[in-house]
């Protein structure tokens, strides 16, 4: 996916236990500041590159399913 990036610090982060199959939002004290309309549209890009990932990797598993 083109939209990667990788780095730190970041406003919000995926978080995952693996140990018990739940995930959650972890939220930096910076981003509670910043303006409602700057958060709603933050989340609003983060809920469709998320939402493409995950397409895109469902695509890639079935693709090596039916290979097999």
């Amino acid at each position: 996916m083109s939209d990667r990036k990788i780095g730190t610090p970041v406003p919000i982060q995926l978080m995952w236990n693996n140990n018990v199959g739940e995930g959650w939002l972890l939220f930096g004290n910076d981003w509670m500041h910043w303006d409602d309309v700057s958060r709603l549209d933050m989340l609003q890009d983060c809920i469709a590159l998320l939402q493409k990932e995950y397409e895109e990797n469902l695509s890639l598993m079935l693709e090596d399913f039916e290979d097999e």
